[in-house]
């Protein structure tokens, strides 16, 4: 009710006071865009699943229902020198993203998404942007409730945005704030679950963990204010200042009193907080030095504290493009408290060899660890924890990046890492360092290929990593193969298919929520695993419908696990849908 209120207000604000009072006249093409966008939004598109899930099925996984932590598939650097928390929770719900582009039509859009979950349990997204004389205003309200695997499991999940993109008629400024806050409680069990819908196979007993948390409830609190203000000082010169402020509060009650709270015994604790506040100021040149080259130069501060505890960082940063020679050429440099060098080199080339396009890239990573990877002796001090003097060591990451686009829709990525001194969670659950340097190789191939109304596309991908401090599966792809046309005499365009997910033996790891992160855990490595789906979408106007009966091909496998002990749901049928308003 309060997001309500909180909407009314800002609604009333931002939205009836800037509304038009003249009539506005479009030319053909104006129209004609509008119309194409249109089309667009309610066709049927490749990232809808990611829509709808809000994660990419290749490159990660639910370790419970919808909401419980993401398990990262497919490893990514790190590709920039901010400070940062390092819980993977609230990481993934709070990106820090750029502004999206001024909503420049002349009809507001409306965006309802609605998805079911596993066992009980729903996400619903509302969207609405609108243009107005000097602008643009966008909101995203965003509500998921559901339940895990195990007994007791539950999230609810809700996040809410309001971003405005404005402009002066008549001095060369823009501005564009962010109002973002994010709201996470979940309830966490170690036991023994009898829900019948993740039993897919004969297995109905479950034996305690080793070491576990029981009943334990842990609410993640974030909130963000974004600015970005830009005066054009001639036609090839600007000047960028950007301001970001955020609250990060995370809260783990009910724990047992003298419980091994794996990795770290808590004592008699049964309460632990953390309050994060985090401040960054940018200040950016950009200069257009002729038709082909643009350059930037801009310095950074940031200031991350912990309770009484401040880490400060600065950075420089600058780049060089050239539209020309089609390269780029990026650095930052960043130094703080910490005493520690930050420093990021990347260096992108695009070249066209025998008529297909290539992009190469070269970078060097130099980053601090997070701070949780330096706060795993939970030893209480009233409601703070001991906060480190200093590092331990950079993590660095020499890498190459090939990327060639086959056809239109088919691209070929190949990149090779070499991490040293990478930090991580060990099997005790303690941050380590590895002691020798680790290799990755991926290789990575997106595809779509059709003929007439039949369609295949999808991803596979292969990963190597020499050292056990990185665990991902060596061999995943997600693959679609369907029929799109016209059903019932052409009143709508229908997709009939079927989906593959599949992921190679997975290292074993276990989540902790203390931690907000993964640490290394044999017992739970986990067996190859295939997912088979059957879809049915309909596309009737502006109203985008998916059917989906998901992993029917549990009906004879018997019991699979995304990662032990989790299993993965039974075959169970999926609603989902995106419809679209324009007025």
């Amino acid at each position: 009710m309060r997001i309500l209120r909180w909407f009314l207000f800002l609604h009333s604000i931002f939205l009836i006071g800037q509304d038009k009072t003249e009539t506005f006249s479009f030319s053909d093409s104006i129209a004609l865009d509008s119309l194409a966008f249109q089309n667009q939004e309610n066709s049927f598109q490749e990232d809808d699943n990611l829509t709808l899930l809000g994660f990419d099925l290749f490159e990660s996984s639910t370790l419970s229902n919808f909401g419980s932590p993401l398990l990262p598939l497919w490893w990514k650097p790190k590709q920039n020198i901010h400070l940062q928390i390092g819980d993977l929770l609230v990481q993934n719900n709070v990106h820090r993203n750029n502004f999206g582009l001024s909503y420049s039509h002349s009809f507001p859009q409306t965006k309802i998404i609605y998805s079911q979950t596993y066992s009980d349990g729903q996400k619903l997204n509302f969207m609405h942007r609108r243009r107005y004389n000097y602008g643009s205003v966008a909101i995203d309200y965003n509500r998921l409730v559901s339940e895990g695997y195990l007994s007791s499991e539950k999230v609810i999940n809700t996040r809410f945005k309001i971003e405005g993109n404005f402009y002066h008629p008549e001095i060369p400024f823009s501005s564009k704030w962010r109002i973002r806050t994010f709201k996470n409680v979940s309830e966490w069990n170690g036991g023994i679950s009898n829900d019948s819908l993740f039993l897919s196979g004969t297995e109905s007993n479950w034996e305690l963990l080793p070491t576990h948390w029981n009943q334990l409830k842990s609410i993640s609190k974030h909130i963000e204010i974004n600015g970005h203000n830009e005066y054009e000082i001639s036609d090839n010169m600007s000047l960028v200042y950007q301001i970001n402020l955020s609250r990060d509060s995370m809260l783990y009650d009910d724990l047992q009193d003298d419980s091994l709270f794996y990795p770290s015994r808590t004592d008699s604790t049964s309460q632990i907080t953390r309050a994060f506040n985090n401040s960054n100021h940018l200040l950016k040149w950009k200069h257009k030095i002729n038709s082909d080259k643009l350059m930037s130069l801009g310095m950074e501060y940031q200031n991350l504290k912990y309770f009484n505890q401040k880490n400060r960082q600065c950075n420089i940063f600058g780049s060089l493009t050239s539209e020309r020679l089609k390269n780029q050429f990026y650095f930052a440099l960043g130094k703080g408290d910490l005493s520690l060098i930050s420093l990021n080199l990347d260096y992108r080339q695009k070249i066209s060899i025998l008529g297909y396009s290539n992009k190469f890239k070269i970078a060097y990573e130099r980053n601090l660890p997070s701070w949780m990877n330096l706060n795993t002796n939970f030893v209480p001090i009233g409601e703070e924890e001991i906060y480190p003097t200093s590092y331990p060591q950079v993590i660095i990451d020499k890498y190459v990046h090939w990327e060639i686009n086959i056809t239109d829709k088919t691209k070929l990525q190949n990149t090779y890492h070499n991490i040293e001194g990478y930090n991580y969670f060990n099997k005790s659950g303690r941050s380590s360092i590895s002691e020798e340097k680790i290799d990755i190789f991926q290789c990575r191939v997106d595809h779509h290929f059709e003929r007439d109304t039949w369609h295949w596309d999808g991803t596979l991908g292969y990963q190597f990593a020499s050292n056990i401090a990185i665990p991902v599966p060596k061999l995943m792809f997600c693959q679609k193969m369907y029929w799109q046309g016209a059903l019932f005499e052409e009143a709508s365009i229908s997709q009939i298919g079927i989906r593959l997910l599949f992921k190679s033996a997975h290292p074993g790891v276990s989540y902790a929520p203390l931690l907000g992160d993964f640490y290394i855990n044999q017992l739970n490595a986990t067996n190859h695993s295939l997912r088979s789906d059957l879809f049915i979408n309909f596309q009737i106007q502006s109203l985008k419908v998916f059917l989906s009966y998901e992993h029917f091909n549990g009906l004879w496998q018997g019991t699979q696990y995304l990662l032990k002990p989790y299993p993965m749901a039974k075959p169970t049928f999926r609603v989902s849908l995106i419809w679209n308003f324009y007025d």
